[in-house]
């Protein structure tokens, strides 16, 4: 009764919320605890993943100084960094921009859709499309399709911005991901690490392409074009 009041109060038809089954408390806490029980295995592979990392660079770092200045550990920590530095940047950007939108569209928690789409866009490629999901729903709910609308192709135009023009002009040519090797990186990872290899697909990838690309100096013929 206290969250149907609530809807009614926000303007919202409790019928119609309950119908979609999008404010099911059962389900909420199944998936709630669904994910806390899922923590404990990601938290666990993503520890063993650095761990294998970790004890391949030591490897190498025997042989061929890995860990001094300029190694590979050094350009994996540069094209990472780099990376992590214009994705928050454009991501921040991003947020404001949603902020605005969901102020001026006079859709409800405004900043915590702004939040969701800074983290969603460093998952690559579907990451900002998926963020919008949320606020349209609640749009469309309150306000009417026509505001959703509204939404829908102001993250739509973002999008294709952020994700065709800003991000390739500030991206080196050896932090440029092909499209669909981003999609494969993101399908892979996310699969081995959850919703955390969504969010780490393209860092992970990044580098993973830099040690391949230091090993090819030991092992000819990997077909990756040797280091900057």
């Amino acid at each position: 009764k206290d969250l149907a009041g609530l809807l009614v109060s926000r303007g919202i038809e409790p019928e119609r919320v309950f119908s979609l089954e999008l404010v099911d408390p059962n389900r909420l806490l199944g998936l709630a605890a669904g994910f806390l029980s899922g923590l404990g295995q990601v938290l666990s592979q993503a520890l063993l993943l650095i761990l294998i990392v970790a004890f391949f660079l030591a490897e190498r770092g025997i042989r061929d100084h890995t860990f001094q200045p300029g190694g590979t550990a050094a350009r994996v920590a540069r094209d990472v960094r780099q990376y992590l530095i214009i994705t928050a940047l454009t991501g921040l950007g991003f947020a404001v921009v949603v902020y605005v939108l969901m102020l001026a569209v006079g859709t409800d928690l405004a900043l915590v859709w702004a939040v969701l789409a800074f983290i969603m866009n460093y998952v690559p490629n579907v990451g900002i499309i998926l963020s919008v999901v949320p606020p349209v729903i609640l749009t469309l709910l309150e306000l009417g399709w026509q505001r959703a609308l509204v939404v829908l192709a102001g993250f739509l135009v973002l999008n294709f911005l952020v994700d065709n023009l800003i991000k390739p002009r500030y991206m080196q040519s050896g932090l440029d991901v092909p499209p669909l090797v981003g999609l494969l990186s993101l399908v892979v990872w996310a699969y081995l690490l959850g919703p955390i290899g969504a969010i780490l697909a393209l860092p992970l990838t990044i580098a993973l392409r830099r040690v391949l690309q230091d090993a090819d100096l030991a092992v000819p013929g990997l077909g990756l074009e040797p280091p900057a």
